[in-house]
């Protein structure tokens, strides 16, 4: 029965993975690299990852600054994909049921 339960949950999590791979590909929903999401995910950054950012504007490190930016997009994206693959997943199994 564990063995079960273990392998459910393998497989689970890489249909979650394999949607929100789909979700977050270029032209996707969830697409971070798309001008209208960056600007969402930009406005919607935490406060900690902002003052990272403005430390790294202060000791003038451009590729810092562009890799916490860009990081704080790509997580904001997998986030919103998470959670619609998740809720995609749960539709399709009771569709299923």
């Amino acid at each position: 029965r564990y063995l079960d339960q273990l392998d459910y949950e393998e497989r689970r999590e890489i249909e979650i993975n394999n949607r929100i791979i789909k979700l977050m590909a270029p032209g996707a929903e969830c697409d971070p690299l798309s001008e209208e999401h960056v600007c969402e995910a930009l406005g919607q950054l935490p406060d900690l990852l902002m003052i990272q950012i403005g430390e790294a504007i202060k000791a003038k490190d451009a590729e810092k600054v562009l890799k916490l930016i860009n990081d704080g997009i790509h997580a904001y994206w997998g986030d919103i994909a998470e959670y619609l693959a998740e809720k995609e997943l749960k539709k399709d199994m009771d569709d299923y049921e």
